[in-house]
């Protein structure tokens, strides 16, 4: 099985897509399950991989800590640092 995970701007403001990126991650974890991530305008570097400190993300995760949870929102943090270190293909305007 393969998971390709769209990594866009708005990303982190979808509860179910942050629901879902966390199932993908433990199935990658547990069962080997292989992930392919898609950076579309966002980099894996700054963005993705310390959500919760700068980048894109860091508004709507901001949002979420005062809705949810800290162990749910820590749970997708996790797993958006956990993406931003699989190579994948990184879309720009100049792709």
């Amino acid at each position: 099985m393969l998971s390709i995970v769209v990594l866009s701007g708005g990303y982190a403001s979808s509860e179910y897509c942050l629901d879902e990126l966390v199932k993908i991650m433990n199935c990658r974890k547990e069962n080997g399950h292989r992930v392919f991530p898609v950076y579309y305008k966002v980099s894996p570097d700054d963005d993705v991989a310390d959500p919760a400190s700068s980048g894109v993300y860091k508004a709507d995760l901001d949002r979420h800590k005062r809705r949810h949870s800290y162990d749910r929102v820590a749970t997708w943090i996790h797993a958006l640092r956990s993406i931003s270190h699989i190579s994948g293909w990184v879309v720009t305007d100049h792709t």
